[in-house]
C-alpha cells in the first residue's frame, strides 16, 4: 500500500470441525456435506487449511537516515537508498528479528521473535526503497505442524536462504531455546514444518538471551561446500571474543569474532559471488542510546580457529534514524551494486519503532581507520 494513504483492513476467519457422530439420516448427511462445502468456498482459510498467511494492514512513513541532513546520501562506505517506518494496529505485528529478500529486491520473508512468519513486497520509486505492500503473517510451526508452544520456543532471531532463492528452503535460528531448523517455505509456505539441523553442543550453552542470533548457509559451489555459519550474539570465549561456528561442509569448526566496544552481533548476510560475510551489530546504553555497526569479513579469513576483526562499512548512533537493528539481507541492485536491507525489532514496545533501511555498497569500499 502507499505510504499514509487509506488502509484496507483484512480479516480472516478460521473454522474447524470435529468429526460428526454417525448419522443414519441420509438427507441430513447430504445437508451437512453441502453446508461444509459452502463454508469452505466462502472462507478461504478453511479451503486451503487452517495454517495460512493472514493479511495484515500496515502503514509506512518515509524517513531520511539523517534527520538533520535530509539530502545527505553517503554514510561510511554505504550510500543511502531510502527507508521507512512501519506501523500497524495488528497485535501480532512487530518484533522483526530476521529477513531474507528475493533476487530482484522485492519479495521478502521475515521472522519475528514471537514465532511468526511475515511476508511482503517492497516497492521502489526512482530506484529508492519506498513502500511495503501485501503484508501477511502466520505462526511458525514445529515438526508436528503445530504453532510453537512457549515463549522460549518462539524466540526466532534469524532467517536465511538454505537453498538458492526464495523458492527453496529457509534456515531459521532460535535463541532462548537454542536450535536451528529448516523449513521448506518455497513449496509449502506457512504450512512448512520444522526439520532439525544439528548444532555444536557449545552453541546451545551460551548466556541466556545472548545466544544464537545470526545464521546463514554458504552455497555448495563455494569453497565452504554448503557449510552453515552461525554466530552468537554475545557468547564469549576465554579471550572475550564472540563465538561462531562452521557446521558441516568442507571444514567445520569453531571460530570467533573480536567485539567492537560494547556491540553485540544480531545478524549476518553472505555476499553473493564473493561469499564474504557481513555482520550487523547493535548496542544500547541509557547514556548513548542505540548504536548500529556493519562489518565486512573476507571469506578468506573465515576458517576454524580464526579470530575475525573485519572492516567497518558504517556506524551510526542516535543522531541517525536507527532503533534496535536486528535483521540484515543482501541482494544485487541496479548496476550490480549490492543492496543491504536492514530491519529493526521494536520488541512490541510502543516507544520503539519498526524500521526498514536500505543502502547500496560497491563490494570493496570500507571506512578507513
Amino acid at each position: 500500500m502507499k505510504p499514509r494513504q487509506e488502509r484496507a483492513l483484512h480479516k480472516s476467519v478460521s473454522v474447524s470441525f470435529e468429526k460428526p457422530a454417525t448419522c443414519r439420516n441420509p438427507g441430513f448427511r447430504e445437508f451437512l456435506a453441502a453446508t461444509v462445502a459452502l463454508i469452505a468456498v466462502a472462507v478461504p482459510s478453511l479451503a486451503s487449511g487452517a495454517q495460512t498467511l493472514r493479511p495484515v494492514s500496515v502503514e509506512t512513513i518515509p524517513i531520511a537516515f539523517s534527520p538533520f541532513e535530509t539530502s545527505r546520501r553517503n554514510f561510511g562506505a554505504l550510500r543511502w537508498q531510502g527507508g521507512f517506518e512501519v506501523e500497524s494496529k495488528d497485535k501480532n505485528f512487530g518484533g522483526l528479528s530476521g529477513i531474507v529478500i528475493g533476487e530482484k529486491g522485492r519479495r521478502i520473508v521475515a521472522i519475528t521473535d514471537k514465532g511468526r512468519w511475515l511476508t511482503g513486497v517492497l516497492s521502489y520509486k526512482d530506484g529508492r526503497l519506498a513502500d511495503l505492500e501485501k503484508v501477511r503473517m502466520a505462526p511458525i510451526l514445529d515438526k508436528r505442524g503445530r504453532p510453537l508452544a512457549s515463549r522460549r520456543h518462539r524466540d526466532a532471531e534469524a532467517v536465511s536462504l538454505y537453498d538458492t532463492g526464495l523458492g527453496g528452503r529457509l534456515l531459521v535460528a532460535f535463541e532462548r531455546k537454542t536450535r536451528a531448523r529448516i523449513y521448506d517455505f518455497g513449496r509449502k509456505g506457512a504450512k512448512a514444518r520444522a526439520r532439525a539441523i544439528r548444532l555444536p553442543s557449545r552453541a546451545r550453552k551460551g548466556p541466556d538471551n545472548k545466544e544464537l542470533e545470526s545464521i546463514g548457509r554458504f552455497p555448495k559451489s563455494s569453497r565452504f561446500r554448503g557449510s552453515v555459519i552461525a554466530i552468537s550474539e554475545h557468547h564469549l570465549d576465554r579471550k572475550g571474543n564472540i563465538l561462531g561456528w562452521l557446521v558441516g561442509g568442507a571444514n567445520p569448526g569453531r571460530f570467533s569474532v573480536k567485539p567492537v566496544r560494547d556491540y553485540h552481533i544480531t545478524d549476518l548476510a553472505i555476499v553473493p559471488g564473493t561469499h564474504d560475510v557481513l555482520t550487523l551489530e547493535r548496542r544500547f546504553t541509557f547514556l548513548t542510546g542505540p548504536g548500529m555497526l556493519i562489518r565486512w569479513h573476507s571469506a578468506t579469513d573465515i576458517r576454524p580457529g580464526a579470530v575475525l576483526t573485519g572492516k567497518t562499512l558504517v556506524e551510526a548512533d542516535l543522531r541517525f534514524n536507527i532503533d534496535n537493528m536486528e535483521g540484515l539481507a543482501i541482494h544485487r541492485g541496479q548496476g550490480g551494486r549490492h543492496r543491504l536491507t536492514i530491519v529493526s525489532d521494536d520488541n512490541f514496545n510502543p516507544i520503539q519503532r519498526t524500521l526498514f533501511l536500505q543502502f547500496s555498497w560497491d563490494g570493496k569500499s570500507h571506512v578507513k581507520k
